[in-house]
């Protein structure tokens, strides 16, 4: 563009802009009323309540789960949605009276609170129905609403939106990663103009269903997923050839052509038709050790899923491991930013399934990850491993038979700020490795933050670790890990002797957890360990709070509390508060002198099942324990848990 002709766009547009926001001196919005998340009146399906004090009230509401959703009935001819965003920010859909009113953006390039993600005026004056869906399985997060009457001041100038530049196939860039620093609350966008309501599709959608008041459906059966229009990816098929063009009529035979492929072209994404695949092992992967997959940055931006009418579980990555056999790794990354598996299966493996080092937004999503061999009691074998990876998220997969951790992130070589593992299905985790985690994090200079553990469902996650012994844990932040939300996880059977062991970190939230023990009294609820080097020098351990979960169990006699590991006490004590604990024999639960529980009950959740629904009339739901019903969508759509290992001790 001439930069003359730039300047003057510009100039224009900024001028488009101010006159658009001159009407806000009026009092169109003096008679709205603020309806934050937490108020009476709403209903939420998988879309939990999350603590962040910037946020209005200092929570909100929302997640990754892609079709969780909020209802609300209001009166009046106006409303409008403020919400959280940032980095790695979700979309949501917009309803009034189950007409859409567009899917909204909440990225951004860094975190923003007090947003107006929509304002939606001319309504009749009456009562209406808002409705909320998230329509990505990114985060969304919504803070609180603003209804009423806006008045007969005018309405605001739609803001003319700038020409849509034609993208480029170069793939996006990496959003920036929060830093430590606390984060200020953004200033209210007083000033910024409020696009206007889109208005809906030609095609008229169906009504959207009102929510049942069973506060946790069953798992919704998976549509059909369209077919990827021919020329987006390249496709490889057991039953190709490595001659062939890469066409879906066509595939290749190998994974390392599709890469090739892909490393010359601007497509990026390779689809994996049905059928088990095996790989060559190559050398000089990370750490000089051998892999099947060898990845660099030369493979920045690429897709690696199922082929979507074939199903998940359809495509079989095969690494013929039967103990000291087989790959070391299936998948190396090393230093590869914007890569994604989706879908398909990774099985027989030495140490692990998908190993990386540094880089940044690794996405592993709806993956079937099982079968490690790897035995000796050391060292940090894992499904999923990685060393420095920035902005992780390991969504929604089913991963199990480890003899090491199912999940392990260490920040070596870089940073793993934003890591996010949510809705995973974990079970026989840590079975040749006492000190051990299921979902495991090492960060011994404290670098990392904004750390999300939510949602995952861990069966019989460290089955080495023998209670009593203060080894093996289902959810483990070890040496000075902080900066961990620890949500809406159910945790049962044979999780070592700790459950969830904290490790000198700060500021780690434990809070909305199902925790069912077992039958054995030895196993403790929450360990707490001082670190006296590194990072945690000063032992501080400040702002640890495990408040609100639900704790149940089957023995006689007295048994399982929470406590310190060793007799050296940090600078801060833990606060344990508001937990409901619940025997079903006739034992009890210990209360520790050191950090009792401030605000215990003693009361039957009502939890049934091996999905642990808990009943719309159950006493937990009440203050102080205000437990929020948690999402049942573990790994991929349509999966449903175990219902081998160890039984829940809940009705079944």
């Amino acid at each position: 563009m001439n930069p003359r002709k730039k300047n003057i766009f510009t100039t224009a547009w900024l001028s488009l802009l101010a006159a658009a926001t001159t009407f806000s001196a009026s009092s169109a919005l003096a008679a709205l009323t603020k309806v934050e998340n937490s108020a009476a009146g709403w209903t939420y399906v998988n879309f939990p309540r999350y603590s962040d004090s910037p946020l209005s009230g200092g929570n909100g509401n929302g997640g990754y789960y892609n079709g969780g959703s909020a209802t609300y009935t209001f009166t009046g001819d106006t409303v409008q949605v403020w919400v959280w965003k940032g980095p790695d920010g979700g979309r949501l859909e917009v309803f009034v009276d189950n007409v859409s009113r567009g899917v909204f953006s909440q990225s951004g390039s860094r975190d923003q609170y007090n947003q107006l993600l929509t304002s939606i005026t001319g309504l009749s004056n009456t009562r209406h129905t808002l409705r909320l869906v998230a329509r990505s399985s990114d985060w969304n997060m919504f803070d609180y609403i603003m209804v009423g009457t806006s008045g007969t001041s005018p309405t605001p100038t739609p803001t003319p939106r700038p020409p849509t530049p034609t993208p480029t196939a170069t793939p996006r860039p990496p959003t920036p990663t929060p830093t430590a620093t606390p984060r200020p609350p953004t200033p209210t966008p007083t000033a910024t103009p409020r696009p206007p309501t889109p208005t809906p599709t030609a095609t008229p959608r169906p009504p959207t269903p009102t929510p049942t008041a069973t506060p946790r459906p069953p798992t919704p059966t998976p549509t059909a997923t369209p077919t990827p229009p021919a020329g987006s990816a390249f496709y490889v098929s057991p039953s190709g050839n490595d001659n062939n063009a890469g066409t879906l009529a066509a595939p290749f035979r190998t994974l390392t052509r599709a890469q090739t492929a892909m490393r010359g072209s601007t497509t990026k994404t390779t689809y994996l038709r049905a059928g088990v695949y095996t790989l060559a092992s190559q050398a000089d992967c990370i750490d000089s050790s051998p892999c099947g997959l060898k990845m660099d940055n030369r493979d920045n931006g690429q897709t690696w899923s199922n082929y979507p009418p074939d199903g998940y579980d359809s495509a079989i990555i095969d690494g013929q491991s039967t103990g000291a056999n087989g790959l070391w790794t299936v998948i190396s990354l090393d230093e590869v930013d914007n890569i994604t598996f989706n879908g398909f299966v990774i099985r027989n493996f030495q140490y692990a399934g998908i190993n990386a080092d540094g880089g940044r937004n690794l996405t592993v999503r709806y993956m079937h990850i099982h079968n490690s061999t790897y035995t000796p009691d050391n060292d940090n074998p894992g499904a999923v491993s990685f060393y420095g990876m920035n902005n992780a998220k390991i969504l929604n997969n089913v991963i199990h038979d480890t003899q090491g951790f199912a999940i392990t992130a260490n920040n070596f070589n870089g940073d793993i700020s934003g890591m996010t593992v949510d809705g995973n299905m974990v079970y026989n985790a840590c079975k040749n490795s006492a000190d051990c985690g299921a979902i495991y994090m090492f960060d011994g200079l404290k670098l990392a933050t904004n750390i999300r553990w939510t949602n995952n469902y861990v069966l019989d996650g460290a089955l080495k670790g023998v209670p009593g012994t203060g080894a093996g844990s289902a959810l483990y932040a070890d040496d000075c890990s902080s900066n961990i939300t620890m949500s809406g996880n159910v945790l049962r059977g044979a999780n070592g002797s700790n459950t969830i062991h904290l490790h000198g970190g700060d500021n780690l939230n434990v809070t909305n957890n199902i925790i069912d023990l077992g039958t054995n009294p030895l196993r403790s609820t929450f360990i707490f360990q001082t670190v006296d080097e590194g990072g945690c020098a000063d032992m501080r351990m400040a702002n640890i709070r495990t408040t609100n979960n639900i704790v149940v169990g089957n023995w006689s006699g007295p048994g399982s509390g929470s406590g310190f590991l060793d007799d050296v006490m940090p600078q801060n004590m833990p606060i344990i508060e508001a937990n409901n604990y619940f025997n079903y024999g006739s034992g009890s639960f210990e209360q520790v002198d050191t950090i009792p529980d401030r605000n215990p009950r003693f009361l039957n959740p009502q939890l049934s099942g091996y999905n642990y629904v808990l009943a719309p009339s159950s006493p937990v739901r009440s203050a102080p324990v205000n437990f929020q019903s948690i999402p049942t969508s573990w790994g991929w759509p349509g999966y449903q848990p175990p219902t081998t290992g160890t039984q829940p001790v809940v009705p079944r």
